[in-house]
């Protein structure tokens, strides 16, 4: 910088003085004869006496000063470092990508091998990798979402530091370095991808869910399908009084029944049952931290919310029969997310289509 500084100011000696000897040359007494021989070339300087005419030589020298910095700037100026990938103007370094690349080299070669015919794809995995993370980093900066260091290293200190080294994270680091031949740094980076993608399942459209579960008296451990007519006649019989219950809280919901009224008199789940059934806002995903829906992990029938997130719209109720018991489910609203409806992977493959992506 001090260079190009000191350039700079050569530049606007250079055009001052150029700017001097040229007004200077302009302004000629016009005392002097001028002989009839240049008087074509009188009438020109005419021109550049002029306020014009001054105004004109200064823009001229001033361009040529401008063009001389800019090319002494360009031929000082550092390369830019290679990148590996450009993902919407922003690049990742090759440098980091050669880190991460042998980095996991290592480890499906050594520590966890993998098929051989997997391991030439190893590249184009990793690339990808660090596509994905930026997209997401990206995707959900947009949303005013982003995903810290310090939330990054509480998340390997709750999984591995104070699981298998008593909260000892420089044991941790040593392992590291001299069994898996990695740095924290790049195992920041495996489990910051996967908190990016837990944060972008939380932008996906949610639904508001009330539920009401009904035990069955007697367990059903095979389907009916599997079931001859003897069994299956045993098992309804068995359950019948409790299937009647759920029945009738499915009419009393399609009524129009307060629901939270009915939870209360009829649901044999207690947690949810002090809710008035109400499980609050949840969503599908393949990406989901199990503490970030607490009301659906206790809910005895989760495959039945499943089904209902999935399948039913806002306002819409269904009666589900699991081997356990019957879960009467409700949609009370929709909170509409900019990841939309899909699962992960499908939303991710329309939104990567869509990014900017060069690969040199």
């Amino acid at each position: 910088m001090g260079k190009v500084s000191g350039f700079l100011r050569g530049v606007l000696v250079l055009a001052a003085v150029l700017t001097t000897g040229v007004l200077g040359f302009l302004g000629i007494k016009r005392g002097l004869r001028t002989p009839p021989e240049i008087s074509s070339v009188n009438k020109f300087t005419k021109l550049f006496r002029s306020p014009a005419g001054v105004a004109i030589t200064l823009v001229i020298v001033a361009g040529i000063a401008a063009g001389v910095f800019v090319l002494v700037k360009k031929a000082t100026t550092p390369p830019k470092p290679p990148a590996a990938a450009t993902v919407n103007g922003e690049d990742i370094l090759d440098s980091d990508f050669q880190t991460r690349l042998a980095a996991q080299t290592y480890f499906y070669t050594t520590i966890s091998p993998l098929p051989e015919e997997e391991l030439p794809g190893l590249k184009e995995r990793v690339r990808e990798n660090m596509i994905q993370e930026l997209l997401l980093t990206q995707f959900l900066a947009e949303n005013g979402i982003t995903v810290t260091d310090e939330e990054v290293r509480q998340r390997i200190q709750e999984i591995a530091v104070d699981r298998m080294y008593e909260g000892d994270w420089a044991k941790y680091e040593e392992e590291l370095k001299t069994i898996y031949r990695t740095t924290l740094e790049e195992v920041m980076r495996t489990y910051r991808l996967d908190i990016l993608k837990e944060k972008t399942s939380q932008l996906k459209t949610q639904k508001r869910v009330s539920a009401i579960w009904i035990d069955k008296d007697e367990l059903q451990f095979v389907s009916y399908e599997s079931m001859d007519e003897k069994e299956r006649t045993k098992h309804e019989e068995a359950n019948r009084s409790k299937k009647e219950k759920a029945e009738e809280a499915l009419r009393r919901i399609q009524s129009g029944e307060d629901f939270a009224k009915i939870a209360g008199e009829l649901s044999e789940d207690e947690e949810s049952k002090k809710n008035g059934g109400n499980l609050g806002f949840l969503f599908l995903d393949t990406y989901m931290n199990p503490g970030a829906q607490p009301t659906l992990d206790s809910f005895p029938g989760k495959t039945p919310i499943f089904s209902a997130l999935d399948e039913l719209g806002n306002g819409e109720n269904k009666m589900y029969e699991i081997f356990t018991g019957y879960a009467m489910i409700k949609i009370a609203e929709i909170k509409e997310g900019p990841r939309g409806t899909q699962n992960f992977d499908d939303w991710y493959v329309s939104f990567r289509s869509r990014a900017n992506i060069t690969i040199p």
